[in-house]
């Protein structure tokens, strides 16, 4: 079926690069229709970052926040944010073409997606860093070829450490408990603002509704874990993070009146025996910001030291079959970090099963493209 595959696949691009096939599908009533949609998919690829741009001028200016107030002109908008009407009108214009605003007797009003992205907790937060990540991207070859420092790698500081296992392509990957303090809050607010959609899609799962104790393992400020104990009342919760960490989630548990069930934990994952009292252990976007070998370090650490506890595993998983725009961002993301994977669920299995986990499943997800989860023990349930 694969080679099947390739000859017609060879003989589709052939055709398509073909100036003639192109005068003859435009001829067509059809062809037209198809021939147009192309041409905009292409320009969309080539006008992507721009579109990116779009959305973080909107979110370092909080004009999605302006707009939830009520439609603004774009005089108004551009007195607000002492910037020239034209200026506006390009930002906005741009911001219409994709759906992130729209037009309304009174000027400019929310879009279908920018609505989205205020109800939607962490989304503004992410679009907030990324330009990070888009400064390592301006020269994408030079990215690949490596051997410079990225400002992603200095974002999330707990990378590129030496007292862990070599990575994949003989990299160090950095220990949990290496990054200083003072640089511990930002990130930390960072993933805690985008926990909310996490936690919604996941916490409904059998796992979470029978656990008794719950160890959020690299639970960070604790928003994960503070929306485990409220979502279920008969929970208890350790976060258990770098010491640095720690003072953070304590804060938090306390601010929501949950620190009598919750308490939180330091710990080194490459140092410290993961021996935990709990019934339920989650890994929360952790696995996929390491590489292969310090993975299986993590999971054998965790196998060997708490065998009754049942492992949850949530971060994106990557998809080969029908990737979508998260197969492509992801990888890009992790090489700019510098390490980290994007795994499918299958190669998730592996390590898992390599590490001594027999019994894995899926669990349920309420927005797949965005979040997965499985569950793995190393006993029968």
């Amino acid at each position: 079926m694969g080679a099947l595959y390739d000859r017609v696949a060879r003989l589709r691009d052939r055709l398509v690069m073909a100036p003639a096939f192109h005068r003859i599908v435009t001829s067509l009533p059809f062809g037209k229709t198809i021939a147009a949609s192309q041409a905009e998919a292409t320009f969309d690829v080539v006008a992507g970052f721009v579109y990116a741009q779009t959305l973080a001028a909107l979110v370092s200016l909080g004009v999605l926040e302006r707009l939830a107030g009520g439609p603004r002109s774009t005089e108004n908008l551009a007195a607000e944010l002492d910037l020239t009407p034209r200026a506006v009108e390009v930002m906005m214009r741009a911001a219409h073409a994709k759906g992130l605003v729209d037009r309304r007797t009174g000027g400019w009003g929310l879009g279908m997606k920018g609505a989205a992205i205020l109800g939607q907790g962490g989304i503004a937060e992410m679009v907030a860093h990324h330009h990070h990540f888009y400064a390592d991207l301006a020269d994408p070859v030079a990215l690949m070829r490596g051997g410079k420092p990225t400002e992603l790698a200095a974002y999330w500081t707990y990378t590129g450490q030496s007292d862990v296992p070599a990575s994949d392509d003989g990299a160090a990957t950095g220990p949990e408990s290496a990054m200083p303090a003072a640089d511990a809050a930002p990130y930390s607010r960072l993933m805690a603002a985008s926990q909310a959609f996490v936690a919604d899609a996941v916490l409904h799962n059998r796992p979470f509704r029978r656990a008794r104790h719950l160890v959020d393992l690299g639970g960070g400020a604790g928003a994960f874990g503070i929306a485990a104990l409220k979502c279920h009342k008969n929970l208890t919760l350790t976060v258990a993070d770098r010491p640095d960490v720690v003072p953070l989630a304590e804060a938090a548990l306390t601010d929501a009146g949950l620190d009598h069930r919750a308490d939180a934990q330091a710990i080194d994952f490459f140092e410290d025996g993961l021996a935990f009292r709990a019934d339920l252990v989650s890994l929360v976007r952790v696995l996929h910001d390491h590489d292969d070998a310090a993975v299986a370090v993590l999971l054998g650490a965790l196998a060997h030291g708490s065998p009754d506890a049942a492992l949850v595993v949530i971060e994106p998983m990557a998809d080969l079959a029908r990737p979508t725009g998260m197969d492509a961002y992801f990888p890009w993301y992790f090489m700019a970090m510098g390490q980290g994977r994007l795994r499918t669920y299958d190669e998730l299995c592996a390590l898992l099963k390599a590490a001594g986990y027999t019994d894995i499943r899926p669990l349920k997800s309420k927005n797949p493209v965005l979040v997965r989860a499985l569950v793995a023990r190393c006993k029968p349930d």
